[in-house]
Order: C-alpha cells, then structure tokens, then sequence
C-alpha cells in the first residue's frame, strides 16, 4: 500500500509524476527518469524568507522617502521621490494612473511580503493538525500571494524609468539617487 503523506512531484523536463518523500534539511530528490531536480529542502528557509522579506520592506520605505533621481536643467535642479512622482499624476488630473502606481508598486509589495512572511510563520512554527485544505485563512492568504504575484509591478516601473532616463539624457543632467 502506498504511503499517502508523500507529495506528488511533476518533472519540469519529462513530466513524470514522482512521489516524493519526505526529505531532511539540505536533501534534494531527483526524477527517476531524467535525474532533474524536484525538489531541495532548503535549510533554514523560515529566517531567509523573513530576513529577506524585513529587508524588502525596509528598503520599500526608504524609497518612498529619499531622493530617486535628480534632474537638473539650466541650473534649475529637481529632486523626485517615488512618492512626488504620485502628486505630479495627481497634480496633472491622472488619478487613475496615481492609484495604479500606488497600488502596483508600494501597496501590493507590502501585502505580498507581509504574506509571504505570515505563510512561513505559520508552516513553520505552528503545529498544524489539520490539512490547509480545511483552513480558509490560510488558503485566502496563500491564493492572495501567489494570485497577485504576477501583479507586482516594481521591475516594470524599474524598466519605464531607465528608458526615461535614456531618453532624457541628451536633454537634461541627469543624477540617480541612492533608493535609485
């Protein structure tokens, strides 16, 4: 009979369904087919997602706050934060676009990062007896994570900014900041 607490696995490469057993710290399991990898247990995963995470959020802050660029044009110099770049869209009557920034790129980070952490903290340090399956919390929290994941915009803000300033570049001085 077979043992119905070992996850299923898919190969990336061959699609073979493997099950997988339990592994310890530092373990990985490969396909008996390819000999890809499955699956590594990582070691000490709780305290990097939540160094990482922590780490994430505080630079979040500290970009919202200190200075992003600097563009300067005939002596007149200007220093944007990512948060001035929100009242120029609301100066400008684009709302939309404003609470779509704040949404895409301040908002859903700290909601995902907060997630993340919540989801490790309860896999790892709470016992718990029942499946997740049964547990609509953690199921809301986990579809929230993972459902919103490809929502997370920053690189694409990241990517706007750098053909701006390419742009810009023959028109302007232009100085990047340290939350740049």
């Amino acid at each position: 009979m077979a043992n119905h607490t070992q996850a299923l696995a898919a190969c990336v490469e061959c699609g073979m369904e493997t099950q997988v057993p339990e592994l310890k710290s530092g373990q990985s399991t490969s396909c008996p087919e390819c000999h890809h990898t499955l699956t590594i247990c990582a070691t000490d995963s709780w305290n990097k997602v939540f160094a990482y995470s922590i780490a994430a959020l505080i630079l979040l802050a500290v970009s919202c706050f200190f200075p992003f660029m600097e563009i300067s044009v005939q002596d007149i110099y200007q220093e944007n934060a990512l948060l001035d770049a929100l009242s120029v869209f609301y100066c400008f009557n684009n709302d939309g676009v404003a609470s779509l920034q704040v949404f895409t790129i301040l908002l859903l980070p700290v909601l995902y990062l907060c997630g993340l952490i919540l989801l490790f903290f309860l896999a790892t340090h709470r016992r718990v007896k029942s499946p997740a399956g049964n547990r609509p919390t953690i199921k809301f929290i986990y579809r929230f994570v993972f459902g919103f994941e490809p929502w997370l915009l920053a690189d694409i803000f990241f990517i706007g900014v750098l053909v701006s300033i390419i742009k810009m570049a023959s028109m302007t001085n232009i100085d990047v900041g340290i939350t740049f």
